[in-house]
């Protein structure tokens, strides 16, 4: 059970960086700091995202 509370701490860690990451990209776009939104960036960053939850999903689904 230990290790599987690790890769759990492990992936909310990863989930908490990938919504900061899209966040600054975002933050930074209303703030006027950046006159485009990089779509490309951000879709990126969508993309982490939904992979760190997939894992986090899988994670939770696995039998003990």
């Amino acid at each position: 059970m230990d290790d599987r509370i690790k890769e759990l701490r492990k992936i909310t860690h990863q989930i908490c960086n990938d919504l900061s990451g899209v966040r600054t990209l975002v933050e930074m776009y209303t703030s006027g700091l950046r006159p485009e939104l990089d779509s490309n960036r951000l879709l990126s960053g969508l993309d982490k995202l939904g992979n760190s939850v997939n894992e986090l999903r899988d994670c939770l689904s696995r039998d003990h």
